[in-house]
């Protein structure tokens, strides 16, 4: 049968789009359309086959509104460009169930992915229209969300064919190769990245730990790459370098707010790899860009559809241990209009770029193809190969292969090496039996280290981070053994608030609580009011409770801080920072005036009580009167903004320091350097008398006027999640980059950190960081660390800042020595 066709000028298409159509970044490379709805619709995958023709799916069962009229299936166009700037669409092929991706193969052959299928076709007969069809992977399961099944096709350079699985909403799954090779999918388990031979023999997972890898890619040298789509609440999305066996930190069953002690997003859990960089929301393809006829600068970068942030970013790659980390440089920005979702490159070394054409998930008669090149041939060289690439592929192939150097064994390798890469292939080599290798190397570590303590039931209940690994361990294989010891630990007086978590999270998994991301107030609540519970239990659950959580009681956070208790009284001290009243403030006035209690405590009650908009000016007078030097330094930041009598004015105005004259409200940092001279902020702090104090660091860090660090960023899981998490900072940052992005906090904005103003049609504005942005409203993260919802039929228009939420001139709120302590309070944990 002869394929259907027409033909249609590109430049006779491209005025209607002026408006609104997408431009590159860079005045050498331009973008042109190439069609337009009607003639494609809600395209998804991309390919150019070796003829120059562009292969593109066009869905039509994506979210398919009941009244939608078009094809029952989806399809495959092809367009083959033609003299005069015109181009021909062919139907390719019919009959497609939610198409996801498009990779062409050898020997005339078209894999495309269902979300439930891989299969390739072939035009046998020349007539331009697929006539062989063979299923490659095929996939049982209830899953039947669009999006997060299979996808992200590419081939390697032995003819392998890669894939992605997504999280499939944590269904159970089989899939089953050519020749009957199956792997099962555990419920909750995660998206993971696969191979298998071009005919879909010899299937094997390659990695773990995924949410979607909607794309992946083979590079010239054999590294794959993936961009894994969808983080929930814990943005970025990830580009990830995906190893043999690699695990990337996510688990369906612990939710999909991406917040959850055994969770990891970017390596923080042992074992898990960490991302290369964070993309863009919504990444939906990557490729290896070996252009010859782009500028000499593109060719190797990889590049990345952002569906969300409506752009084709390019990611630059450098040598990072055994892997590598990038710096990212949009290549082409569109307005709202424009959702690039699938890009291929052509034999010309032209770019092709579908557009879903609009921002909601359903069909919607929209899309777009768009071609990308340079103004000219720039006839760029020949990539040559990073002289570092294969003696680290060989580095982490020898490790992962069981050879060690003299003196080296894979437990120490494996928890105290710098590169995560390999820490991750040493652990591979521990075959540990029933126990996780993480908790397996922790126990053998412990063991050399104390010979005496031979048991692993002994370690556990001494050790804290055995215990945490056995209690990840218990959660991930949900045995039900381990529940006695596990509740016998919820109930130790000496456990730590990470280990409670991570208990109470293992007993969430073992009940299948349902969103166990998620406060479980059904635990909490009765532990917090029965009076039998013990002091160390109940300070545990009140840190774990919201802030501003209802259930907590103003005359109960009293008798708490009264208590005897040391880490009760903390954490109601903390507490009372959120529900300060006349009662709250006189418990801590008398522990803050009591020179018998202990100092950790009382300038914690002074720091909240300086948490008050208008604090206690007389309490904080009296403070001022005694002699230890960090009970006046707290007391002083605890006045800024305290109104002030004449007396009360004059004792702090005698003190003659910065301090007082900022709780004074006058000038004091007059002499500070420009904030483009790190290095003279650092010399100024490097010549300070004595040393910094870390915990004052701390409580500069939650202060609420100066410094203010903690109205956007947590550590520990306190403070306010608005920019990225802090807890770990002091592992990939030295001290000056630190300062810089204080001190110049809009010189490096990562896109993902990038607040939007967003104007609705009431003409009202709304500020916030992006965090998802499907079906049919738009979710936002303000200022306030609150998730705030928008119907996209209300918006009418959106314009992403350039600059940072985190204002400059912190620096300025603080004193040098309180500059200091900051820094090192994020510098800690290394």
């Amino acid at each position: 049968m002869k394929a259907r066709s027409f033909t249609f000028a590109i430049a006779a298409l491209a005025p209607l789009l002026l408006a609104d159509a997408p431009k590159s970044t860079d005045p050498r490379v331009v973008v042109e359309l190439i069609a337009d709805a009607p003639a494609i619709v809600t395209p998804t995958g991309v390919g150019v086959d070796a003829r120059g023709r562009v292969l593109v799916i066009e869905s039509h069962t994506h979210f398919r509104p009941k009244e939608y009229e078009g094809p029952e299936r989806d399809r495959v166009l092809m367009f083959t460009m033609g003299a005069k700037g015109k181009a021909k669409r062919t139907i390719f092929f019919e009959g497609l169930l939610m198409g996801m991706d498009v990779a062409v193969g050898k020997n005339g052959w078209v894999y495309l992915a269902e979300r439930s299928r891989i299969l390739r076709v072939r035009d046998s007969n020349g007539d331009g229209r697929a006539d062989k069809s063979r299923d490659v992977i095929v996939m049982d399961t209830n899953g039947t969300y669009p999006h997060n099944g299979l996808s992200g096709l590419s081939f390697d350079s032995n003819g392998n064919l890669i894939f992605g699985l997504g999280e499939n909403l944590g269904h159970t799954y089989t899939m089953i190769g050519r020749d009957g090779v199956k792997i099962e999918g555990a419920a909750g388990i995660g998206g993971g990245v696969f191979r298998c031979t071009a005919e879909g023999k010899n299937l094997e997972q390659i990695a773990r730990g995924f949410w979607n890898p909607f794309g992946t890619c083979v590079d010239k040298w054999g590294r794959i790459f993936a961009v894994d789509n969808d983080p929930g609440n814990s943005p970025p999305c990830r580009l990830l370098h995906v190893v043999e066996g690699g695990d990337y930190g996510y688990r369906y069953k612990y939710g999909r707010s991406g917040i959850h002690p055994f969770l990891a997003w970017n390596g923080e859990l042992l074992g898990t790899l960490p991302m290369v960089h964070g993309t863009g929301e919504g990444p939906c393809e990557v490729i290896h860009f070996d252009s010859p006829t782009f500028p000499a600068e593109y060719r190797g970068r990889l590049l990345v559809t952002s569906w969300g942030d409506q752009r084709v970013e390019t990611y630059t790659l450098a040598h990072k241990g055994t892997s590598v980390t990038a710096k990212m440089t949009p290549l082409v920005q569109g307005d709202d209009s424009f959702r690039p979702v699938g890009m291929a490159m052509g034999p010309d070394g032209n770019l092709y770029v579908s557009d879903w054409g609009s921002s909601s998930y359903n069909l919607n008669k929209m899309g777009r193809l768009w071609r990308i090149r340079p103004t000219r041939n720039f006839k760029a060289p020949g990539l040559k190969e990073p002289p570092y690439i294969q003696p680290a592929q060989q580095k982490l192939k020898d490790l992962r292969d069981g050879k060690l150097q003299p003196g080296q064994s894979f437990e120490a390798l494996a928890l105290n090496h710098l590169d995560p890469f390999l820490r991750h292939a040493a652990l591979s080599n521990i075959h540990s039996g029933l126990i996780s290798p993480p908790l397996h190397a922790r126990f053998v570590a412990h063991q050399k280290k104390h010979p005496g303590k031979t048991t692993l039931q002994e370690l556990i209940r001494t050790e804290p981070d055995i215990l945490f690994e056995y209690l990840r361990w218990a959660a991930d294989t949900e045995n039900q053994t381990t529940r006695p010891l596990i509740e016998a630990t919820l109930k130790n007086p000496l456990l730590n608030y990470a280990n409670f978590r991570a208990a109470l999270a293992a007993i969430d998994t073992l009940d299948e609580r349902n969103n166990p991301d998620r406060f479980n107030q059904k635990f909490a609540l009765p532990i917090l009011k029965n009076p039998d519970t013990p002091a160390a239990l109940r300070a545990n659950v009140l840190r774990y409770m919201p802030d501003d959580h209802r259930a907590i009681d103003h005359q109960q956070l009293v008798q708490w801080i009264q208590s005897n208790h040391l880490t009760l009284q903390h954490e109601a001290i903390w507490k009372s920072r959120t529900h300060l009243n006349e009662n709250t403030h006189l418990a801590l006035r008398r522990l803050a005036l009591n020179p018998n209690t202990n100092i950790d405590l009382r300038l914690e009650a002074i720091a909240a009580i300086g948490n008050s908009e208008s604090p206690n000016t007389a309490t904080l007078i009296e403070l001022l009167a005694f002699k230890d030097p960090a009970i006046r330094d707290e007391t002083l930041r605890s006045l800024t903004g305290a109104h002030h009598e004449t007396n009360s004015a004059a004792k702090v105005d005698a003190l003659g320091t910065h301090a007082a004259r900022r709780a004074l409200g006058q000038p004091y940092n007059k002499d500070y350097p420009p904030a483009e001279n790190t290095t003279a902020w650092l010399q100024r702090l490097d010549t300070l008398p004595g040393k910094p104090d870390p915990a004052a660091g701390r409580r500069i860090f939650f202060n609420r006027k100066i410094g203010t660090c903690g109205r956007c960023h947590q550590v520990s899981e306190r403070g306010t999640r608005v920019g990225p998490d802090l807890t770990r900072i002091g592992h990939g940052s030295t001290r000056k980059g630190l300062l810089e992005s204080i001190l110049q906090p809009n010189k490096e904005v990562s896109p993902y950190l990038r607040p939007w103003v967003v104007t609705l049609s009431d003409g009202s504005t709304h500020t916030g960081i992006a965090m998802r942005r499907g079906g049919n409203s738009e979710v936002y993260l303000g200022i306030d660390g609150k998730e705030f919802r928008l119907d996209k039929n209300k918006i009418v228009d959106k314009q992403e800042l350039h600059t940072s939420f985190m204002p400059p001139g912190l620096a300025h709120t603080l004193t040098l020595p309180e500059l200091r302590d900051l820094l090192a309070f994020l510098t800690q944990n290394r």
